[in-house]
């Protein structure tokens, strides 16, 4: 879970070039492993994970607001990070009762349709009947 936290955007400012891009996508390739794993996850990390999750969700919605584009950001970074985001839900079993709009999240998987991972990743997240087969054709 501390691996996670590296693939927040940093606002601070402090200077240091960091590609964030590249971070997310190895991210996103660890985070798919790890639900592919199943691996049971304690309560003291899903909690830690949690606090991550919605720190980062914080700062997803402030990007999506202070964009002037509506929140539907579709720009490669926005894409990538919303992508990265949701397999975090994913792989440490976020979503279910743990405060996370569930609308909100299913608007960020149409944002990342174009990633071959949309499909597998909406099961996980058990998005179901919130989405149309439209969508996963897309």
């Amino acid at each position: 879970v501390d691996a996670v936290q590296g693939l927040i955007a940093d606002d601070s400012g402090s200077g240091t070039s960091v590609d964030l891009g590249g971070l997310r996508r190895v991210g996103v390739v660890l985070l798919e492993e790890l639900m592919r794993a199943k691996v049971e996850i304690r309560d003291g990390v899903k909690e830690k994970a949690k606090a991550i999750a919605a720190e980062w969700k914080g700062k997803l919605a402030a990007a999506s607001s202070g964009s002037g584009s509506g929140g539907d950001g579709g720009g490669e970074e926005d894409g990538l990070e919303k992508l990265c985001f949701l397999h975090m839900l994913a792989a440490f079993g976020l979503v279910e009762n743990d405060g996370f709009d569930l609308n909100e999240l299913v608007e960020y998987a149409a944002v990342i349709a174009r990633y071959r991972q949309v499909v597998e990743l909406c099961r996980a997240l058990k998005f179901g009947d919130k989405i149309s087969g439209n969508f996963l054709l897309y």
